[in-house]
């Protein structure tokens, strides 16, 4: 199985035991590389920078039995940046404009827009 990731996001993997004379069905899991991906004792596996890992199922009660996931981690397809455009002092008030730009690199959207800051009593310098 190949999972893939963006950074910061989670998902829950799920394993069953389903051999039969076993009392215990639990799982253990585990991550080879747990700087790239992270799983806990749930199987929710969370990424945690970009890169490779594989992520093991393992029986707790027959080691032989297990299943293993590879998951790859990228980066997100968005970029986000904010500009300071422009600042003025007015009647006792301070206002700064700032530009954002989020663009989705992979659907090719972009989105623009001004967020206005203002604040009262300041020094402006």
């Amino acid at each position: 199985m190949i999972l893939e990731l963006e950074v910061g996001s989670s998902k829950n993997l799920y394993a069953v035991v389903t051999s039969t004379g076993m009392a215990d069905q639990s799982v253990k899991w585990t991550s080879n590389n747990p700087n790239i991906v992270d799983v806990d004792e749930n199987g929710v596996v969370t990424a945690r920078t970009r890169g490779t890992a594989i992520v093991s199922a393992e029986s707790v009660a027959d080691i032989t039995k297990n299943a293993q996931c590879n998951v790859t981690v990228k980066k997100s397809d968005f970029t986000a940046s904010c500009v300071l455009q422009n600042q003025w002092y007015s009647n006792n008030l301070f206002y700064k404009q700032y530009n954002v730009n989020i663009m989705n690199q992979k659907a090719g959207n972009n989105y623009s827009f001004s967020i206005n800051v203002q604040t009262k009593n300041a020094i402006y310098m």
